[in-house]
Parts: C-alpha cells; sequence; structure tokens
C-alpha cells in the first residue's frame, strides 16, 4: 500500500500543473502494476498530525521532531520529511 499526499487545492503557483501531471502518472503507473494506493488530502494528514488541518508548516515539523527527536539535526528540506513521516503512520 503507497499512501501519496494529495495536491493542495489552494496552491497557487505555476508548479501546480506539473505537481499535478506527475501525480497523475504515479497513480497510473501504481494501478498498472497492481499496487493498492491512497490519496489524503492536506487537511486530512494536518489534522490527523497535529489535530488542525490549517496548520501551518512549522508546527507540523515540530509535532514530528517531538516524534522522531533525530530529525532535529538533519540539515536537508525537513517539512518533505515531516510530510512522509506523517503519511508512513496514517
Amino acid at each position: 500500500m503507497v499512501v501519496i499526499e494529495d495536491i493542495s487545492l489552494q496552491s497557487h503557483s505555476s508548479s501546480i500543473i506539473t505537481l499535478s501531471l506527475l501525480n497523475g502518472y504515479v497513480r497510473r503507473i501504481l494501478d498498472e502494476m497492481g499496487i493498492r494506493f491512497v490519496m489524503v488530502p492536506p487537511t486530512s494528514l494536518k489534522k490527523f498530525a497535529v489535530g488542525n488541518g490549517g496548520a501551518k508548516k512549522d508546527v507540523m515539523i515540530d509535532s514530528w521532531i517531538r516524534l522522531d527527536p533525530r530529525l532535529k539535526d538533519v540539515k536537508v528540506k525537513i517539512d518533505d520529511l515531516c510530510d512522509a513521516g506523517f503519511l508512513s503512520v496514517y
């Protein structure tokens, strides 16, 4: 089972088109391979993670670091790791 964060309907950047195309491609490949997947809306993920569907990214990050303190020292874009971490336990 693969859990994918759905595209935010609140996005207004030009990258939304690229993300939508990539999202559709990944879902098609998973379907063709017979791999089950579920799409999780960003607001549902935030509600699950911190109890607030409109939570800001820094609140999500702080919550995930409390669950996995090793991330405090990570030197990469931690917000994507945070989303992936919460999706893995969703």
